[in-house]
C-alpha cells in the first residue's frame, strides 16, 4: 500500500496591505454660481489617490493634498475634504466632483467641478 506524504507552507499576509497609488487623469465641466454663473470645459486635472490622501492638481482652485475621510468614504467612493474644498470619487465609474464651499456651514458653493477620471498611463 502506497501513503501520501502532503506537506503544507502557511503564508501569512496583512489584512490591510497597503495598495499603490493610482493616478487618475480627468475631464469634464466647471461651473461657477452667484452674480455672472456660467460653465466651461475643463481637461488635465491629475489625481493621486493614496493610502490617506487624494493629491489634485492641473486645477488652480482645487490643487491641494486632500485627507481622506474615513467615516465618508465606503466601498464605492472616496471622500476627502480639506475645509472649503470637498470632493469624492467614485471607484467604478471614474466620477469625480469637487466643490468650493462659500463658508463652513457647507449649505452653499461658489463652484464646483464635475468630471470623468480614467486611469493615467505613462506615455513612454
Amino acid at each position: 500500500m502506497k501513503r501520501l506524504i502532503a506537506a503544507a507552507t502557511l503564508v501569512m499576509l496583512p489584512l490591510s496591505a497597503a495598495a499603490a497609488p493610482a493616478e487618475l487623469v480627468c475631464e469634464g465641466t466647471l461651473y461657477w454660481y452667484g452674480e455672472k454663473s456660467g460653465s466651461r470645459p475643463i481637461s488635465g486635472i491629475h489625481i493621486l489617490v493614496a493610502d490617506e490622501t487624494v493629491q489634485v492638481s492641473g486645477t488652480a482652485l482645487y490643487s491641494a493634498t486632500y485627507p481622506i475621510d474615513r467615516e465618508k468614504s465606503d466601498a464605492a467612493r472616496v471622500v476627502f475634504d480639506l475645509g472649503l474644498h470637498t470632493g469624492d470619487i467614485n471607484r467604478y465609474n471614474g466620477k469625480l466632483g469637487l466643490v468650493n464651499w462659500t463658508d463652513d456651514t457647507k449649505t452653499n458653493f461658489n463652484n464646483i467641478i464635475s468630471a470623468t477620471c480614467g486611469k493615467a498611463d505613462p506615455l513612454f
